[in-house]
């Protein structure tokens, strides 16, 4: 089961951040305003980051997703990522590209035989919304450069996903389309899943290598029976106080 609520909350804190190879930056996180439920850390240095990108508006071009199931019924709240600007049409490890995604789209999907099934919601943010901040750069092979930054995203409506149920989530960016002046955009590699994730490049699907890095912040939701057991409960106390006035 996947609902969706409406929730008014502060963003939350940014992933863990990568150790530059060429230059670091320090950053001030927010302190968070729910605690993390689902956590693939960043890795340090990137190893790893998987194109996903809408180039232009039309169809996607380059589309990432991981899968993550929560222990219990929670209400996810938030989302934070790590990704990185490069520039394949540009030979040089020391050239990090500005960024110039025009906003970040955010979604949730259901689980269809070990792939992302169906959409079950998208959120679009700009860059600002998103919290889009500067990590640092990273010589990422003898060729590519990389600009990190980190995002960190409030959901509204938030998500409600079911005890052991298998969900996918996408992140990709609203890009230009690519050239020699105009950068790409990535998800980085984490750690703590189950090492694999899937891209879509043209939409064909294919499994991809490691985690990505992301964390979900949420709150646990009742399951029903505690609920039911909580208002007999509550149903009870205020039965007791009435018997206790007409005594008195």
């Amino acid at each position: 089961m996947f609902t969706v609520r409406s929730h008014n909350r502060s963003l939350g804190r940014l992933p863990s951040l990568v150790l530059s190879a060429l230059t670091v930056v320090v950053l001030v996180v927010p302190a968070a305003a729910d605690p993390i439920v689902y956590d693939h850390a960043a890795q340090s240095p990137v190893v790893s980051t998987r194109a996903s990108q809408n180039q232009g508006g039309g169809p996607i071009e380059f589309q990432t997703w991981d899968n993550f199931s929560l222990l219990v019924s929670t209400s996810i709240t938030g989302v934070t990522w790590q990704g990185s600007y490069f520039n394949t049409l540009v030979s040089d490890p020391t050239f990090a590209p500005s960024a110039n995604a025009a906003g970040f789209v955010v979604q949730f999907f259901s689980d269809l035989a070990g792939t992302p099934g169906a959409l079950l919601i998208s959120q679009t943010f700009t860059p600002a919304a998103a919290n889009e901040t500067f990590v640092g750069q990273q010589a990422f092979s003898a060729t590519l450069g990389l600009s990190i930054y980190n995002y960190s995203v409030a959901l509204a409506p938030t998500i409600t996903a079911s005890a052991g149920t298998s969900y996918w989530l996408s992140v990709y960016a609203l890009s230009p389309l690519a050239s020699a002046t105009e950068a790409q955009w990535g998800w980085n590699g984490g750690t703590g899943g189950d090492g694999s994730s899937v891209q879509a490049v043209f939409a064909v699907v294919n499994p991809a290598n490691l985690d990505r890095a992301f964390a979900l912040e949420g709150v646990a939701v009742p399951e029903p029976v505690s609920a039911s057991l909580l208002a007999l409960g509550l149903s009870g106390l205020a039965a007791r106080a009435v018997r206790r006035r007409r005594r008195a």
